[in-house]
């Protein structure tokens, strides 16, 4: 039995990395808005932080809690953003590998 390698139409080689390049954009938008979430809501936790401590805001049980909900929510979106830019190194080491 001959197996013969049939090689893909030059649109079916476009297709798949207009796809590829889709799911960069998809990802790398992902990382973006991942990566400025996080930053805002670290700063903005350690604002809230800041004036608990100077007394702006009042010391209580329910600032204690937004503001370490806040951060919490900074770290979730930084592992979000982390992961985003995992699938993008994966994206693009899955376009180099020749098939």
């Amino acid at each position: 039995m001959n197996a013969k390698f049939v090689e893909p139409a030059a649109n079916e080689t476009a297709e798949f990395r207009g796809r590829s390049e889709f799911r960069k954009l998809l990802w790398s938008a992902s990382a973006t808005g991942s990566f400025a979430g996080s930053a805002f809501c670290f700063i903005s936790g350690l604002m809230a932080s800041l004036a608990s401590m100077l007394g702006v805001l009042p010391v209580s049980p329910v600032t204690a809690r937004w503001t370490v909900g806040i951060l919490l929510t900074a770290f979730i979106f930084a592992f979000l953003g982390a992961h985003s830019v995992d699938k993008i190194s994966e994206i693009r080491g899955s376009d180099q590998q020749p098939d």
